[in-house]
């Protein structure tokens, strides 16, 4: 019975062997995919069908897997490339998740604030900007984004030494069924130098060629948003219009070089009778408007006094001793007197044609309530 048992194992090993082999190779498999060249396939009975079918499997297997591993190569490549790409870039470009959370910043948000990407990948907008940033300008925005809005505005730093103005982007980012939002790409645009170029050429667009001051379209400009100052803040605001009196005469007599030469200097002591918050234009040849903001009528009065007296007095010009004089007319605006632009200078136009009519050298304004004139005293008779 013993041999018979030792028999009947032998016999048992023998034919669970290949299955044995066949378990082992499955196993390696599991680890590595090449390990499948030595399931027996050659075998012609239930043993060989099986590795068959398992080898047949695990050769789709490694297809895939081989699929997925290329696909994998080149979206990490891709990844690698936009990454490179946007860290070349001098713009901020960054990724909000939906709890706005920074996922990816490139290395212009490092070069902006002096840390390192990985110190701001995680925290919010809230923390990289400040809370007043966030809650005047990002939060109002970014809230459009999450919402499924594209939005672009212009956020400027005014806190900042110069001030810097960007350019910003919230593309949301949809999830695959394009339902709902699940973050928000962010582009933003430094574009402080177009900023200050389009200031300087507005700036030119709106002061006279020769004097510096105001021109015409300026004036205009200017006198609009003081008397909406003026209406909103309750306060009242005066416009003075300056004549220069006989400057024909001095185109006349000594040239028109000689006159551009006068109204440069009669300008810069127009500005010293003026406070820096007013404004002084230049609206025609020889005469100049002054605006000024939150004055009383005492005010306006002292300032028409300095103007006459300032510019009464004589200039050497080329060698030429010039004395011109001015007349000055205005009006006070007040809180609910409800002129118009047009109107409003029209009666300071009324009010400088009384005074040089009635001997030059003086100055009348008008209001609501009152007119005053006055003679400024000695005036230039002579040039």
């Amino acid at each position: 019975m013993a041999i018979a048992g030792l028999l009947m194992w032998r016999v048992a090993r023998r034919l669970l062997a290949p299955l044995e082999n066949l378990e082992q190779v499955v196993q390696q498999s599991a680890m590595d995919l090449s390990a499948r060249a030595a399931l027996p396939t050659s075998r012609a009975d239930e043993i060989g069908a099986l590795a068959r079918t398992f080898s047949s499997v695990m050769g789709q297997l490694a297809e895939r897997t081989g699929a997925l591993l290329e696909a994998r190569k080149i979206a990490e490549e891709r990844e690698a490339r936009i990454h490179a790409i946007a860290n070349h870039i001098p713009d901020l470009v960054a990724y909000l998740d939906a709890d706005e959370c920074y996922v990816f910043v490139n290395q212009a948000y490092e070069q902006r604030f002096g840390i390192s990407a990985d110190k701001i990948i995680g925290p919010t907008p809230r923390h990289l900007w400040g809370e007043d940033h966030y809650a005047k300008v990002i939060r109002p925005h970014l809230e459009l984004a999450l919402s499924g809005e594209l939005v672009t505005f212009d956020a400027e730093h005014p806190y900042e030494n110069p001030p810097v103005c960007f350019e910003v982007t919230y593309q949301p980012a949809w999830n695959g069924t394009a339902d709902t939002v699940v973050g928000v790409h962010v582009f933003a645009r430094d574009i402080t130098l177009e900023r200050q170029k389009m200031r300087e050429l507005e700036q030119k667009t709106l002061s006279d060629y020769l004097t510096g001051l105001l021109n015409r379209k300026g004036f205009d400009r200017r006198l609009a948003s003081a008397m909406e100052q003026a209406e909103g803040g309750g306060r009242a605001m005066a416009l003075l219009l300056v004549d220069l009196d006989n400057f024909k005469l001095v185109n006349d007599t000594y040239g028109h070089a000689v006159g551009d030469k006068l109204l440069i200097t009669l300008s810069a002591r127009l500005r010293s009778c003026v406070r820096e918050s007013d404004a002084i234009a230049r609206v025609g040849g020889d005469e100049f408007a002054v605006i000024l903001e939150g004055v009383s009528p005492n005010a306006a009065e002292r300032v028409a006094e300095a103007i006459i007296s300032a510019t009464s007095e004589s200039c050497i010009i080329d060698g030429h001793q010039i004395a011109c004089g001015t007349s000055v007319g205005g009006v006070l605006n007040w809180f609910g007197d409800g002129y118009t632009r047009n109107e409003l200078f029209l009666k300071a136009d009324t009010a400088l044609y009384a005074s040089k009519h009635a001997g030059k050298g003086r100055f009348i304004i008008f209001s609501a309530s009152e007119t005053t004139s006055r003679n400024s005293g000695s005036r230039p008779t002579s040039i």
